[in-house]
């Protein structure tokens, strides 16, 4: 149960700020991480055929996003501690979160997307002739 954890940032503080670059990923902080220029890319195409209502649904689901990523880096970080937590050390464990760190940041945003060039450009931009 995620509300019997509390004060594992002193207890891990790479996990912890993992999570912060993480958190403020989904929560798509602007400019510095990949999830910005991700939701920026699906809010904008709405924005340009038209779809205000999916526009605003985006803008709720990420402003959620972000309210409940927060609060569970609070209760888990900084919230009273209910548990004895140990750190984890070692590369296994620190060598994956940190390249999820790097690439959640702008580092991510410069990674060719698998799609990219998929869909037509005319279906991205609203100006399809015919």
């Amino acid at each position: 149960n995620i509300f019997k954890m509390g004060g594992l940032r002193k207890k891990s503080p790479f996990v912890y700020l993992c999570f912060l670059v993480g958190g403020a990923a989904l929560a798509a902080l602007p400019l510095i991480t990949a999830g910005f220029y991700s939701k920026d890319e699906i809010l904008w195409g709405a924005v340009v055929q038209g779809q205000n209502p999916l526009f605003i649904a985006g803008l709720v689901g990420a402003f959620m996003t972000s309210l409940y990523t927060f609060r569970m880096i609070f209760i888990v970080f900084h919230g009273k501690e209910h548990t004895q937590a140990h750190a984890v050390k070692g590369f296994t464990h620190t060598f994956p979160l940190l390249v999820l760190m790097v690439l959640s940041t702008a580092a991510g945003a410069f990674i060719p997307q698998p799609l990219h060039g998929v869909f037509p450009a005319e279906t991205l931009t609203g100006s399809a002739d015919g």
